[in-house]
């Protein structure tokens, strides 16, 4: 079971470390799960702080915020998962 995580953020750096950090842990249990983080053009330091401390993540880095949907959109391009899980970036995943 292949399944992409699409979290779309803009400036919620604090947020989506959690979210990221659930994802993670999620990934340990679950195999054949990828994460796609979709950038609105933030400027709190999100996109680095992605780059750095989550490795396994995808960013898609975008130029300007184009709105949620469409990022979300974006994201479910970029992966290649049978199931999406499409994630608030103020979310976490519990074990099981």
């Amino acid at each position: 079971m292949s399944v992409d995580v699409i979290v779309v953020n803009y400036n919620t750096r604090e947020l989506l470390r959690a979210c990221l950090a659930s994802v993670a842990r999620a990934a340990g249990e679950t195999p054949d799960v990828r994460a796609f983080v979709v950038d609105n053009a933030s400027r709190d330091g999100s996109p680095e702080m992605v780059r750095g401390d989550f490795p396994f993540a995808t960013l898609v880095p975008l130029e300007e915020n184009i709105g949620f949907g469409p990022a979300n959109n974006r994201g479910a391009r970029a992966g290649c998962g049978l199931y999406l899980l499409f994630l608030n970036s103020d979310a976490e995943l519990r074990s099981g």
